[in-house]
């Protein structure tokens, strides 16, 4: 929970990074409690030290070439279609590995291209994702119906939904490879 907290926050995405005090405050933590957490999204390489005094962090190098990758294939996407974020990673990384941290960006980041293209595995609109903030599950349904996407009861139309190989194709032809 506080992972995701600190990913969530812009200011993280930014060469300067935050202090732990800052951190601290900005989730409403305790800024003894932090340098635990901080530590351990270090040792995953979800975070880094920018190596200034005081210590500042900020997101890991890795995560922001990855996630341009992950932005740059879910734009692919065109008005009536649909993907999940097993097929983004598959499409960038040869597997699925980062599929949950694809769907966390999809939750918090506010610059991701249409999260609510991006459904769970089998059409389904994922109830805690980004919309969940922005009106539930109906806005989304909404949202996507509105862009062409048809659903059968609770899943979105699987002839729409575009799979890893051809998000790497149209990547290709858009000169990415």
């Amino acid at each position: 929970m506080r992972a995701k907290q600190i990913l969530e926050l812009p200011q993280m995405a930014t060469a300067d990074g935050m202090e732990a005090a800052e951190i601290a405050a900005a989730i409403g933590c305790d800024e003894c409690n932090i340098y635990r957490v901080l530590r351990l999204m270090e040792l995953h390489r979800l975070l880094e030290s920018t190596g200034v005094k005081p210590r500042r962090w900020r997101l890991s190098a890795r995560l922001h070439t990855m996630g341009a990758v992950y932005v740059r294939l879910a734009s692919r996407l065109r008005p009536g279609e649909w993907t999940t974020s097993g097929d983004i990673s598959i499409a960038a990384r040869g597997d699925t590995r980062a599929a949950t941290a694809i769907s966390d960006a999809v939750r918090a980041a506010p610059s991701f291209p249409h999260p609510e293209r991006i459904l769970l595995d089998g059409g389904r609109i994922d109830p805690t994702g980004r919309h969940g903030r922005d009106g539930g599950i109906d806005r989304c349904r909404e949202l996507l119906e509105q862009q062409g996407v048809r659903f059968a009861g609770e899943a979105a139309d699987p002839a729409q939904r575009v799979l890893w190989d051809e998000l790497r194709r149209r990547d290709e032809a858009a000169g990415h490879a």
